[in-house]
């Protein structure tokens, strides 16, 4: 779906003398709206009509909180290995007792209640071992959740892609999920061309359409990637006398990213079939 549209350049361009053959359209393109799925406060974000490298930064929001959280689970967690670790070396001295009784008892050297005795201590020392491993491993999850937190609120671009807006204001509140930045991936500008029924069996999929765009002296070429099983009446975007009433087809053209610079959705353009 078309994100702008310009009816009054729409409605020149429709009447422009290049609109020979009536192939009239215009610019689209398939934005990227980034999203956190945790609430905060927005921090930063990018300035709108910044292009922005893979990878990079196109909003943050405070991280402050999680911060110091973090810091807290990780002391805690800390303290929780130390008693992990105290609780090892219990275990294993007791099974060293255990195993020196059992030698002894084989002998006669030690009595039964002596062995039964080291045998309670180790089952203790093991359910205080598996009890210090559960509240780690707790404090570990604990800690991971955390900085997935810290990583949502920091989202970045997966591609080259120009900042179009950015809809909250630093210090606003976002809720989770709430779209924070609208991008434009590079090479996502693509033509939108309306076909008449009587020129349809001139194209198919993989030709070449050249483009006419104002302001620009050389066409630009993009190449058919689909086009619509059923007719539609013409948009009411690109009216003309010759075409208000017309049955035409909706042909989606791709144009090389190369070709896209100085471009932007919503332009008018007229096409050249093959």
């Amino acid at each position: 779906m078309m994100r702008r549209f310009l009816p009054l350049l729409m409605l020149l361009a429709a009447c422009s003398p290049q609109a020979e053959d009536g192939i009239h359209g215009y610019l689209e393109a398939d934005y990227v709206d980034l999203a956190a799925e945790v609430a905060g406060r927005l921090k930063t974000c990018a300035d709108e009509g910044t292009w922005l490298a893979a990878g990079s930064a196109a909003f943050e929001l405070d991280a402050a909180p999680e911060s110091i959280e973090l810091t807290q689970r990780q002391a805690e967690a800390a303290a929780l290995q130390a008693r992990r670790n105290e609780a090892e070396a219990g275990l294993k001295l007791a099974r060293l007792e255990r195993d020196r009784l059992q030698s002894l008892q084989k002998k006669h050297f030690v009595s039964r209640e002596d062995l039964d005795r080291a045998e309670a201590a180790v089952e203790q020392a093991e359910a205080a071992r598996k009890a210090a491993d559960a509240s780690l491993q707790a404090a570990e999850e604990g800690i991971r959740r955390v900085r997935w937190l810290i990583k949502q609120k920091r989202q970045v671009t997966s591609q080259p892609a120009r900042v179009e807006r950015c809809f909250f204001e630093s210090g606003e509140w976002v809720a989770p999920g709430r779209a924070v930045v609208r991008l434009l991936p590079r090479g996502s500008i693509k033509a939108i061309v309306y076909v008449p029924e009587a020129r349809l069996s001139s194209i198919a999929p993989g030709n070449t359409l050249k483009l006419h765009v104002d302001g620009r002296t050389e066409p630009i070429e993009a190449r058919i990637r689909h086009i619509a099983a059923e007719p539609e009446f013409t948009p009411p975007v690109i009216y003309s006398e010759d075409t208000r009433a017309s049955l035409v087809y909706r042909v989606e053209a791709e144009i090389s990213p190369q070709q896209q610079r100085q471009l932007h959705p919503g332009q008018p353009v007229d096409a050249e079939l093959p």
